[in-house]
């Protein structure tokens, strides 16, 4: 004896049927919630630090144009700088943001026959071939830069047979090689015209 299949009642197929949009739109609306929840958190990003503080437009006794020198700072809310003479042919000063020490300017006299390879402290990584200028007296690295500072008439009579040079250390990882390389540049073009450069400068 065949047995049949038992038969679906109209109502019950008609129900099923009318079950299958209602699923099929609570499907997609739970995927759109999802999404809009996903998109929502990777907008979460805490926001971007920023340099608050306000740069100086000399340092270490050197004009130097503030957008270079923020160019390698890190962001903060105070900066202040703090200079002292390390000896009698050199002098040093730092910067501080938010009294943390993030920057080292530093200019000092040496023999002429001395180079930016056996004087720059901030020259670790450098690139020979690279990251030095073609008349050899410019280099740089993320991190710090030397150069060789024109001064034929400096104000302290005994250094006219001398030479100097200026250093940048930086202890933050802010800015680029170009950064440095803009920054030292022009840090040693303000020596040139500072008080240091000048028979009128200081005399002791």
């Amino acid at each position: 004896m065949n047995h049949l299949a038992p038969r679906t009642s109209p109502t019950h197929a008609a129900a099923r049927a009318s079950s299958r949009p209602a699923s099929a739109k609570a499907t997609i609306a739970t995927i759109t919630t999802l999404s809009l929840a996903l998109s929502g958190c990777s907008s979460d990003e805490p926001p971007k630090p920023k340099k608050l503080y306000t740069v100086p437009t000399t340092l270490c006794g050197a004009a130097v144009p503030p957008d270079l020198l923020t160019a390698v700072l890190p962001p903060g809310k105070k900066l202040h700088t703090k200079p002292w003479t390390s000896g009698y042919n050199q002098s040093t000063c730092r910067v501080f943001i938010d009294n943390e020490p993030v920057l080292v300017a530093q200019y000092d006299w040496q023999r002429k026959e001395r180079t930016i390879f056996d004087t720059a402290p901030s020259l670790t990584g450098l690139d020979r071939k690279k990251d030095v200028n073609p008349e050899r007296t410019l280099g740089y690295t993320e991190k710090g830069g030397v150069t060789k500072a024109a001064c034929p008439n400096p104000a302290r009579s005994e250094y006219k047979t001398w030479q100097l040079f200026v250093y940048i250390t930086t202890y933050k990882d802010e800015g680029t090689k170009e950064d440095m390389k803009n920054l030292v540049t022009a840090y040693g073009k303000g020596m040139t015209e500072s008080s240091e450069c000048t028979s009128k400068g200081r005399t002791t």
